[in-house]
């Protein structure tokens, strides 16, 4: 700052030499060429320094003559204002995290009907399996008495035993609270289905307006739109792993079911066509990691029907007859 105030006054520069080769050195001009414009009360910032502005203010001043008062006023004025601007970038810089809290989130996605599903393994040993155009969001450690975490579409969670910390996973307006189990959520369009295969799950609205539910190992509960009721069951849907497994089993098994169960394995839309009577059809058929187009052509020429394909990716399903 001593060599641009000795500059602006006219005098010989502190460190010899001509303001010329000064500016040839490092960022000078840059620096030099900032304070113009701070001249011209413009705003900028000076890159990556630390400026000394009562170091800078006091060359300042004891060179420029008393008939430039208003100039070196207004230099003044600038070259404050930066360092303060600076000042107060550092101090935001130095402030910011350098980690996820628990209020943040990692999320696993996958683009519809594309790719496989994502297995995570959490800060306390838990496992989650995620499916297709599903997102599990979870800190990077559990800090607190609970381990939550927040889930869109559907997961398989294998949770580590922790009698203290209660595992808490939000999905949609419900919330499920366990502390060492083994269980499938699914969400979509509206539909909730809980299978627990160990353990025991407990089931409750956010909103507290619905009754919680606990749901044990072999049973599995649905929310029931129509009477906003937790509907207990003491059986699990054979294919509520189908996605993870990539073992379906269809016994007689309405079409409709067919397609939802399609739409886990597989990430693509299905809509039937009403009209034509395909959603009173039944499925028996059983399928073993097979890809989509197999799966399809089997049920197609089973049942007479057929999977139309759109420009967007959607299946519609229409009678053949």
């Amino acid at each position: 700052m001593a060599v641009i105030a000795a500059h602006i006054a006219g005098e010989p520069l502190p460190c010899g030499g001509s303001f010329d080769q000064w500016l040839a050195h490092g960022d000078n001009r840059e620096l030099y060429e900032s304070v113009l414009q701070l001249q011209k009360g413009e705003v900028a910032l000076l890159p990556d320094i630390l400026i000394d502005v009562d170091g800078g203010w006091e060359a300042v001043s004891q060179r420029i003559e008393q008939n430039r008062q208003r100039r070196i006023k207004k230099i003044r004025l600038a070259i404050v204002a930066l360092a303060t601007s600076v000042a107060i970038l550092l101090g935001v810089a130095l402030l910011m995290p350098s980690s996820v809290t628990q209020s943040d989130a990692v999320m696993l996605t996958e683009e519809r009907g594309g790719g496989e599903p994502v297995t995570v393994t959490l800060d306390d040993g838990s496992i989650v399996a995620v499916n297709r155009n599903s997102g599990l969001f979870y800190p990077e450690k559990f800090a607190g008495s609970t381990r939550s975490v927040k889930l869109s579409g559907e997961g398989f969670f294998d949770v580590a035993k922790d009698s203290l910390r209660p595992f808490v996973i939000d999905f949609d307006r419900f919330r499920v609270v366990v502390k060492g189990t083994s269980f499938n959520i699914l969400q979509k369009d509206g539909r909730v289905e809980l299978s627990v295969l160990s353990g025991s799950v407990e089931l409750a609205d956010t909103k507290g307006v619905i009754p919680k539910v606990v749901v044990n190992a072999g049973q599995s509960s649905v929310f029931d739109e129509a009477t906003r009721s937790f509907v207990l069951r003491n059986f699990i849907n054979p294919n509520a792993l189908a996605w993870k497994t990539r073992r379906i089993v269809f016994n007689n098994t309405p079409f409709s079911d067919v397609c939802a169960t399609l739409e886990s394995v597989y990430g693509f839309d299905i809509e039937i066509d009403t009209t034509a009577g395909a959603d009173d059809l039944t499925l028996t058929a059983s399928f073993s990691h097979d890809d989509f187009e197999y799966v399809t052509k089997v049920i197609s020429l089973t049942l007479d029907i057929s999977f139309n394909r759109s420009d967007e990716g959607k299946y519609f399903v229409t009678l053949l007859k």
